[in-house]
């Protein structure tokens, strides 16, 4: 549904948004199922949205509070699956 939402109007933040924390839910459900790679693949798809938004709205400091946070997950599953 989010992933509808950002193609059809790719302008509304809020969206885009929703759309990233989508993704970072659902790599928490799959961290915690132990599908550590599924959960890095989530985990890159938010980050690539959130910078986006970051970089588009500089005056938004939870966007990149939020980018920050996820490279700290990036970091802790390139541990825990030995890619780092």
């Amino acid at each position: 549904m989010h992933e509808a939402l950002t193609r059809d109007a790719p302008a509304v933040p809020d969206d885009r948004r929703d759309l990233a924390i989508s993704h970072n839910k659902l790599g928490g459900l799959m961290e915690k199922t132990g599908d550590l790679v599924g959960a890095l693949a989530e985990q890159r798809k938010f980050q690539e949205l959130m910078g986006t938004l970051a970089a588009e709205h500089p005056e938004v400091p939870d966007y990149r509070r939020e980018l920050a946070v996820s490279h700290g997950r990036i970091g802790g599953l390139l541990t825990r699956t030995g890619d780092l």
